[in-house]
């Protein structure tokens, strides 16, 4: 209960949101200050989220609308 009022209904815990962890060159895999090489699924017993780690979802385009149809 307590990880999703930090994380939220949508984020699931992965080791590439994790404040022990750094990204390397390869992609799904992070280097771990607690465990050395970790792939992005695994989370370990010392996974701490930090929020300035995950990238928002961009806001969805809206619709342009013309000038005509908001002329009576």
């Amino acid at each position: 209960m307590k990880n999703k009022l930090r994380l939220g209904e949508g984020v699931e815990p992965c080791c590439g949101f994790c404040a022990h962890s750094a990204d390397t060159a390869e992609e799904g895999k992070y280097l771990c200050v607690k465990k050395g090489f970790v792939y992005s699924p695994d989370v370990c017993r010392k996974y701490e989220y930090d929020p300035f780690k995950r990238v928002p979802v961009p806001a969805p385009e809206l619709h342009e609308h013309a000038k005509e149809e908001f002329e009576i």
